[in-house]
């Protein structure tokens, strides 16, 4: 996995993010994980004193750190980009590429994390900014359990119509389900599942989903049927049936979903992935229709609320 940490001049924050990362997967032993910097701008400046005195007390050496501009070319073989600012998202789409927000993974905010220059603005303030460097430093570094958390969790889905049925689709697995939800306000919703194969073995779900775009993180846990039978009966209206086959393709697994009741006739099919990269290079089937990625109309929660 390649991650990629982004700001504007890679000299603050997007490079404690790298540091403080690399530190981080050392300590825990995480293997398989390369982690860079890069900055929307980068013009040529020597890293901040303060922060690379601050990175020094978690024993991250970045005296020798160069600034990286972000390009096309940097960002072709990244897994996953996490930026510091709405701002540099923006210039991340702008060269077609797929992000993250720093905040919104760690702490579940949909706001900046602020450079210098924006917190002097804002503030007012220039004979702390020393102080704020330190803050931001300890802000990134107290992150990094939540932002690997997240990667742990992370559920990468593309979603289309399907045009028509595989032909062979009555030999795939098979389970026919039926899923209640309600909202939470730590997480978007909670769903609870009941789950029936072809030998009429039955299991039982919770799931929490938070997401942000075609990125999700998702928690879910099998649950005995009295757990189950209990949450059943303090929720939920909403609710929906559906057929589910799982077909092998490439190397991913691909879920269709034929829905009923009061979603008869749509037909879904869902492919999940590990990283941005595989997602936007997968190869669509030619019996898939329209992409559905992003479009809330065809959530499951909002189907289920029809």
């Amino acid at each position: 996995m390649k991650l990629l940490f982004v700001c504007t001049g890679n000299i603050f924050r997007s490079m404690s993010a790298e540091y403080l990362a690399k530190k981080y997967i050392k300590d825990n032993k995480i293997k398989g994980i390369e982690i860079s910097s890069a900055g929307t701008i980068a013009n040529p400046e020597s890293p901040f004193s303060y922060t690379i005195k601050n990175l020094e007390k978690y024993w991250c050496d970045s005296s020798l750190h160069r600034q990286t501009k972000l390009t096309s070319e940097v960002l072709e073989d990244k897994d996953f980009v996490i930026c510091m600012a709405q701002h540099h998202l923006d210039r991340v789409r702008e060269l077609l590429y797929e992000w993250m927000l720093f905040n919104f993974l760690a702490y579940g905010k949909k706001d900046d994390v602020m450079d210098e220059a924006e917190y002097e603005e804002k503030h007012w303030s220039y004979g702390d900014l020393e102080d704020y460097v330190k803050t931001i430093v300890d802000y990134i570094h107290d992150a990094m359990p939540k932002i690997f958390e997240w990667l742990d969790n992370l559920e990468i889905e593309r979603k289309w119509f399907v045009r028509e049925l595989p032909s062979d689709y009555k030999s795939l697995e098979k389970y026919e389900i039926i899923q209640w939800y309600c909202k939470n306000e730590k997480w978007k919703n909670i769903r609870i599942r009941k789950q029936v194969d072809k030998k009429w073995n039955t299991k039982f779900f919770e799931t929490r989903k938070k997401w942000d775009g075609l990125i999700k993180k998702e928690i879910e846990k099998e649950i005995a049927e009295s757990e189950f039978d209990n949450l059943w009966k303090k929720v939920w209206n909403w609710y929906l049936e559906k057929t589910r086959y799982i077909m092998p393709y490439q190397w991913h697994e691909i879920e269709i979903d034929v829905y009923k009741w009061k979603n008869k006739w749509l037909i879904v099919s869902e492919a999940e992935f590990k990283s941005w990269l595989k997602a936007r290079n997968f190869i669509v089937p030619e019996w898939f229709g329209k992409e559905l990625t992003g479009n809330k109309k065809y959530a499951n929660v909002n189907l289920a609320k029809r």
